[in-house]
């Protein structure tokens, strides 16, 4: 039997959504792996109804990117054939688990397919609703969140850069600690050998369903990156935070009643219920 092992990072707010992630997902893959920072007492009693190898940092001394490579290697060592890499906010529609035609396993038997990628549209202030104005970026296959061949090799890059290209960096800015060294966000995985395919399975993105959570992550990310990020204008760097909340072009379409409508009992968002 295949074995599917799923690598989540988390940390922070995640205990509204965690519940029905956890829930779908073990619909899908054998057995967890999840690191990141300290959660919550709500969060911790999700988690422990679940097969989980875990590894807990202190906010100051997490690095998303050493998180992915240091799950990755564990999954392989405990066996894993597929490693199924998402955040806790990007969740399977229901129509990806149970519709015949959406049935991801002639691919994984496939030996030239390494990579498996899924389309991921941005649900927008409710399950009712998904972003339509943009599809390359609401609408998009995603490329971090994908299921991927065990092998040796695989390696998360750091967005940062090489490690020689943040020692420079950090050396130019000796008074404080750099971002590439404590930083959030990954580069696409890379070292495998096979092809990477698209498939039409759908994660929903949950992030910006609850607008005060959405509203407040993006201006912590915008004052978070204005101090870290000292290279970078920081007019260009408010304007691409802004510009993920401004609604002036926003479409919408309708969400499908397929992706919502599952054959089991998912838990209720904890929508507007600050953790």
């Amino acid at each position: 039997m295949t074995k599917i092992t799923c690598c989540m990072n988390l940390g922070g707010d995640v205990s509204w959504l965690l519940e029905r992630q956890m829930k779908v997902l073990s619909q899908v893959v054998d057995d967890f792996i999840i690191a990141g920072g300290r959660l919550d007492e709500q969060a911790e009693q999700i988690l422990s109804d679940f097969p989980i190898h875990r590894q807990v940092k202190d906010e100051k001394w997490r690095c998303e990117v050493k998180d992915f490579n240091w799950m990755t290697q564990v999954a392989i060592k405990q066996g894993a054939d597929w490693i199924l890499f998402c955040d806790f906010d990007e969740i399977f529609a229901a129509n990806s688990i149970s519709d015949p035609r959406l049935d991801i396993k002639p691919l994984m038997a496939n030996p030239e397919i390494d990579v498996i990628r899924f389309r991921r549209p941005w649900l927008w202030k409710s399950e009712s609703f998904y972003r339509s104005d943009n599809p390359d970026k609401f609408y998009s296959h995603n490329t971090r969140s994908v299921l991927v061949r065990a092998q040796e090799g695989l390696k998360w890059g750091h967005p940062g850069g090489s490690l020689a290209k943040r020692i420079v960096k950090q050396a130019l800015v000796y008074d404080r600690q750099l971002y590439g060294f404590h930083q959030y966000g990954r580069n696409a995985i890379t070292g495998y050998k096979g092809r990477a395919v698209d498939t039409e399975i759908i994660q929903l993105h949950y992030s910006a369903v609850d607008w005060t959570r959405y509203v407040k992550k993006n201006m912590k990310w915008a004052v978070w990156n204005m101090h870290w990020l000292y290279d970078k204008n920081p007019d260009e760097l408010f304007q691409k935070h802004y510009a993920m909340i401004d609604e002036s072009q926003v479409k919408v379409k309708p969400v499908p009643r397929e992706w919502l409508e599952y054959d089991f009992q998912v838990p209720a968002l904890k929508i507007g219920v600050q953790v």
